[in-house]
């Protein structure tokens, strides 16, 4: 008789430790966030765009704005074209130096 009162209460210990067990592993996925719930219709808030503060044009700038110096486009091209040219030349020599001298 008595080891039928065990079994019983061993039964029922077991079958409340399982759903006790069960039911933690749920809190503990939302918890760690694996469990992914959708958000509430009514809770989502929409964000205000940003803004610009009032007075921030007046404010003093500490990088002084060079003046642009306007040449004509024929100018402009002729001086890229010299200056990327000798400036690949300049750094091909650099790499090929080591090399000429051995």
């Amino acid at each position: 008789m008595e080891s039928l009162t065990y079994k019983i209460f061993f039964n029922r210990a077991s079958a409340l430790l399982s759903v006790l067990i069960l039911t933690q592993c749920q809190n503990l996925q939302e918890a760690t966030g694996l469990k992914k719930t959708a958000p509430d219709a009514w809770s989502v808030q929409l964000l205000k765009g940003l803004e610009i503060p009032p007075g921030f044009q007046d404010m003093p700038s500490d990088h002084p704005v060079p003046e642009k110096i306007s040449t004509s486009s024929k100018d402009r091209a002729k001086e890229e074209k010299k200056f990327s040219s000798d400036k690949a030349e300049q750094s091909l020599m650099e790499h090929v130096q080591p090399f000429l001298k051995k």
